[in-house]
């Protein structure tokens, strides 16, 4: 999901572009590198999770251009992701699934 200054002031962000990480599948390469999806009441978005701002060296500014920055790796890359949480800069380590 694209992180615009409405959704960032509804969901109390501290960056206004970005791509919301709203979910995270259990046994995925983004829960093995410890990202954080948001938090959902009666299937509604309710709290933010980490927001991707830079996919190796590239800014990302929407989901599209998540989904770009990573249709241009191949399975088993290693990418450093930037991600913002809780009003906190952290670079995770991601490898992208072998198999799939």
């Amino acid at each position: 999901m694209t992180v615009t200054p409405t959704l960032a002031g509804q969901l109390g962000f501290d960056v206004e572009r970005g791509a919301l990480v709203a979910g995270v599948v259990v046994a995925s390469p983004a829960n093995a590198a410890g990202l954080r999806g948001g938090r959902t009441a009666g299937g509604a978005l309710t709290g933010g999770g980490d927001v991707i701002v830079r996919v190796g060296a590239r800014e990302i500014d929407s989901s599209e251009d998540l989904r770009n920055a990573i249709s241009d790796l191949r399975r088993g890359d290693r990418v450093e992701i930037e991600v913002v949480r809780e009003g906190d800069r952290r670079t995770l380590r991601v490898q992208l699934s072998a198999s799939g």
